[in-house]
């Protein structure tokens, strides 16, 4: 189970579809298969040039998942959210309005904090959520497709990987090409 762990923290803990998924996707070797990604800063260039059903490649906590672009959000201010007695899977990005102090009572924006225990009022039910940070810039969000399990998710330029290709439109002798469904970084040109 160490594998399915982040800084001592499971990843996937129930048998759930999403989590059954998860598993089966491709590990997130950045370094590896998208080398440019932190260097070239690949996902705040990309968000400025995407559009809604573009494809494109996520991180997803230690995997890689294909994400189709719902909608572009400039300036959203999102907290990323870990959830109590859920694994690190469904950690994710939720407006800061959506977000309420256990009271109920709203977050005046200053206290909005890493280390702040909030609820999450994004669907139908609460989640007690802590805030691990905060941002204040363009997001996507997107659909993100695990196997035969979709979710929607706000992802920050820096999940971002590059831009999603379908395995039969890759060069093979293109070294930084992964052999699955995800693409190269942006330096790796698929177009020759």
């Amino acid at each position: 189970m160490s594998k399915f762990q982040i800084n001592g923290r499971p990843v996937v803990a129930f048998n759930t579809s999403l989590e059954n998924n998860y598993t089966s996707l491709v590990n997130a070797d950045v370094s590896k298969h998208y080398p440019n990604h932190m260097k070239d800063k690949v996902g705040e260039s990309l968000i400025k040039e995407l559009k809604p059903g573009d494809l494109i490649s996520v991180k997803l906590e230690q995997k890689m998942v294909k994400a189709e672009v719902i909608e572009i959000l400039p300036k959203v201010k999102a907290a990323y959210l870990s959830f109590e007695d859920y694994p690190s899977v469904y950690d994710e990005y939720q407006p800061c309005d959506l977000l309420r102090l256990p009271t109920r009572a709203e977050i005046p924006t200053e206290d909005l904090k890493p280390g702040l225990v909030v609820l999450d009022f994004s669907n139908s039910n609460e989640y007690r959520a802590k805030i691990q940070s905060t941002m204040n810039e363009t997001m996507a969000k997107v659909k993100l497709i695990i196997s035969q399990h979709d979710m929607i998710r706000l992802v920050s330029p820096a999940m971002i990987l590059g831009r999603y290709v379908p395995r039969n439109n890759r060069k093979s002798n293109k070294k930084n090409v992964v052999d699955n469904d995800l693409v190269t970084d942006l330096s790796t040109d698929l177009s020759e």
